[in-house]
């Protein structure tokens, strides 16, 4: 397989952007074997973005602020009690 790798940040939203024409992004096998089976990285087209905006809708900053903080805050001063 031809490699391309980019560090260009103009380039990689391009790819990214544009990945069902031409070139699609992917993971080396053992990135994948990193990531585990149930992981966005080999996901194209309609069925990422789906994904995508499920993920940012569950970890958005909102949900982070008023969720997932305060849980973290009360484990550490329990913690801290101790």
């Amino acid at each position: 397989c031809p490699t391309i790798v980019s560090m260009d940040p103009e380039l990689n939203r391009y790819i990214l952007m544009n990945e069902a024409k031409g070139v699609v992004p992917c993971y080396p096998q053992c990135m994948l074997d990193i990531l585990g089976e149930c992981n966005i990285a080999p996901v194209h087209g309609s069925i990422h973005k789906n994904m995508r905006g499920f993920l940012l809708a569950v970890v958005s900053p909102t949900m982070i602020r008023d969720q997932l903080l305060p849980k973290i805050d009360e484990f550490m001063r329990s913690h801290q009690s101790n």
